[in-house]
């Protein structure tokens, strides 16, 4: 079945909590949706733990939980984008109809 914004890619721009939860939200509608983190540092969010993600061996990393959670199904950069999700503006209005 296709979902319903499998035609749009998203440029995610977005922190913490709120941006990166509806940018999830359109990734799990069909949207592909590229993720761009603050280069030397990253999402504040990486470091929002415990919980840690386990690897393999059951041991912790550094990566938190809620940072993976919230920006499953997303990919890193290298694809150009129709929507700009960044914090307070709007750059394209789409018609869901």
């Amino acid at each position: 079945m296709t979902r319903p914004l499998s035609h749009i890619r998203v440029l995610d721009l977005t922190r913490v909590l709120a941006g990166p939860w509806a940018a999830q939200t359109l990734a799990d509608l069909g949207a592909e949706v590229i993720k761009i983190e603050r280069p030397g540092t990253g999402d504040d969010t990486r470091a929002w733990g415990p919980p840690w993600w386990l690897d393999r061996e059951g041991r912790e990393t550094r990566e938190s939980a809620y940072f993976l959670s919230v920006n499953r199904g997303k990919k890193p950069p290298g694809h150009s984008a129709e929507v700009l999700a960044q914090p307070y503006r709007v750059f394209r209005r789409f018609s869901l109809t």
